[in-house]
């Protein structure tokens, strides 16, 4: 389990669901982690803050992938139904489209 926080967390904290003990906290962004997206796969988490950047972790290597920027603070990200891609809002009142290639790494190239 992850969690961030918008009131000015900037980390992304993982859990263990079974103590529900911090197992690791990962700061990667500069301002609040407003939005957190499991991509289903078992390792690979999508993160969108205040600091206009999305971030894709490998929560089981617990490092960062990949990061990419927003044209404005990211308010939410969802996964779509058929898992191959996220749409990521912003507070400029835009919707990305984030297609989600699935090889050896994961990867998210915008659409």
């Amino acid at each position: 389990m992850a969690s961030g926080s918008d009131h000015g967390c900037c980390c992304l904290i993982l859990w263990d669901t079974r103590t529900w003990n911090i197992s690791a906290r990962i700061q990667s962004h500069g301002a609040a982690v407003t939005s957190i997206v499991d991509l289903e796969d078992g390792e690979n988490l999508v993160t969108g803050s205040y600091d206009k950047k999305i971030i894709l972790y490998d929560h089981s290597r617990r490092q960062v992938v990949s990061s990419h920027s927003n044209k404005s603070a990211v308010t939410s990200i969802v996964l779509t139904s058929d898992k191959q891609a996220i749409v990521s809002s912003g507070l400029d009142f835009t919707l990305l489209v984030w297609h989600i290639v699935r090889k050896s790494n994961v990867k998210l190239y915008l659409i």
